[in-house]
């Protein structure tokens, strides 16, 4: 268990999202394999999201930023914060591509192409 002083580190992955030490070894337990991946994709999945979707009906004040990376795509939950312009990441884990190509986008943006990983 990780005690309160722990739990409270902060790291900002992008200017206005920030995740905590405990969501990191949230997502590190509960993700086992492909963990190292879902971690390593946090930044490129909320610096460049290909989709952002609503989550608001599983979190209040949520989203999903979603990006496609080689034949997988990263889901990141995001939840809004009291502070203004500020939000942490909740959890993050792989997703289907159907599962991807059915989220419908709010952003307003065009399409992204997808990533294309050497592995």
């Amino acid at each position: 268990m990780s005690d309160s002083k722990t739990k409270k580190l902060v790291m900002f992955i992008t200017d206005g999202i920030f995740i905590t030490h405990d969501r990191l070894v949230h997502i590190i337990k509960h993700r086992a394999l492909l963990a190292g991946t879902v971690v390593a994709a946090l930044p490129f999945v909320l610096n460049s999201p290909g989709k952002i979707g609503d989550n608001s009906k599983k979190r209040s004040n949520s989203y999903v930023y979603c990006r496609k990376i080689g034949r997988i795509a990263i889901r990141v939950v995001v939840e809004e914060t009291k502070t203004p312009g500020i939000s942490r990441v909740v959890s993050a884990f792989p997703m289907s591509l159907k599962d991807y190509e059915k989220l419908i986008d709010i952003s307003g943006r065009a399409d992204i192409p997808p990533y294309e990983s050497s592995h």
